[in-house]
This record gives C-alpha cells, structure tokens and sequence, in this order.
C-alpha cells in the first residue's frame, strides 16, 4: 500500500471502531478531521459479537466480519468507487481493527492525557502478561515513504507515526491499533516485524491495568530523549 491510501483507511477505521464504536473522544489522524456519520452503531456491536466475540481471533473469524462490514451502509457507500486492489487492502485493514474486540486481545484501547497534556489514546493491558508473550492482535501496517514525503510530513506536523527501519535505512508510515502503543525508556514491549505487519513482544511481565509501552528510539523526543514525558522519566 502506497502511505497516502494507508492514511486515509487508517483514518477512517479509527474513526469508526475506535473513536465512535470505543471511546469518547476523537484520537489524533493522520489527515485533516474528519467525522463519519452512520446510523449502524447496533448493527456493527452485533457484527462483533457475532463474528469476533463467539468465534475468536482467528484470521477467518476476521475475515468474516471485515465482509459483513463492507455490506453496511457506510462502507459499502465508502468503497463503491475502490478497484480490486484498494478493495483488498482496504479489508485488510480493516481485520487488523477487528483483532483489537479479540477476547484474545488482551489489550483495550484506552485514554491518557500524560504525554501531551491532552485527551489520546494508550494500549491498556487487560489481563497479566508474561515476558517472552507476543502481542498477536495488536497489529500495525507500515508503508515506505520516500525522502520527499517523509520531509512533507514532518513539515506538516504528520510525522508522529513515522518510524525509521535501521535495517533498510528508510522511513515508514506506521498505522493501524498498533499506533496506540505509546514510547517509554523502559518499555515493557518491543517491535517485531513481520514483512508489511508490526506486531509486539511483552520483554517483561506487565500486570493487568498497566500501559504496554514499546521503545521508538534514543532521540525520539529530542537529543537523548530529553523532551520525554514517559513514566521511566517522571520516575
């Protein structure tokens, strides 16, 4: 997926499964705000329940559900003009947000306001984690920016979700539920990646109610992290 259409879908699911469907405020995008109106609430919980909550987190219970949602009014309105391709990568997409109603989770999206002094979203563990546990269902998609647009959105303000593979020497457009997991010095997570996908590593015992964090980097926020505002920090 070319970043710009991986914004505007990432845009768009969390709009809908988190903000309207989850939480009570608007989490940041990454495109100018948009709200979508829908009159579906009932019928997408039952979907989850359906598909997600009976049948559990598999890839096809996911896939279920990402076709029952593209039968409802407002995605099915939304993606009538898609070709194949968009519509493939689209319903991607869209699995990788249902994984998030997972009883397999593990996880919730939640709220804090510690980083930045204002209403966003964290990754809240819901049961206890041991170490050496992969995050399965809490899962991101990266996309590769050339120099041009990797530059464009840092002189956007855009670039809060663009990490730098040290392996490839590249930047990357990193979106999906995923994109909630916030930074801390002492992560209690790690990246994994896994081709296109991103997913998490627990590297050490997390208790239920505790924020999973993971790593972005020694200058992340400024020379040494010096800008930082993570909980290791206030420690």
């Amino acid at each position: 997926m070319d970043f710009k259409s991986l914004s505007q879908y990432d845009d768009v699911l969390t709009d809908y499964f988190v903000d309207k469907l989850h939480l009570w405020f608007n989490t940041t995008r990454m495109n100018a705000s948009m709200d979508c109106t829908f009159d579906e609430r009932d019928e997408a919980i039952r979907i989850i329940q359906k598909d997600i909550l009976v049948k559990g987190s598999t890839s096809v219970a996911a896939k279920n559900a990402a076709a029952s949602f593209l039968k409802l009014p407002y995605f099915k309105n939304l993606t009538k003009n898609y070709s194949q391709t968009e519509l493939k990568n689209f319903k991607h997409h869209l699995s990788l947000y249902l994984y998030m109603f997972s009883p397999r989770a593990g996880y919730e999206i939640a709220s804090t306001v510690r980083y930045t002094g204002e209403m966003e979203g964290c990754v809240l563990a819901i049961r206890d984690w041991q170490a050496g546990e992969k995050v399965s269902c809490c899962v991101g998609t990266v996309a590769i920016l050339s120099e041009e647009d990797d530059q464009a959105l840092r002189d956007e303000g855009r670039d809060f979700s663009v990490m730098i593979s040290t392996r490839y020497n590249t930047a990357r457009l990193f979106l999906g539920p995923a994109k909630f997991m916030n930074h801390d010095c002492e992560a209690n997570c790690r990246f994994v990646a896994e081709g296109s996908r991103v997913t998490f590593y627990t590297t050490k015992p997390i208790k239920c109610g505790e924020e999973m964090t993971v790593f972005y980097g020694d200058h992340y926020f400024g020379d040494g992290n010096c800008e930082c505002r993570c909980a290791s920090c206030q420690r």
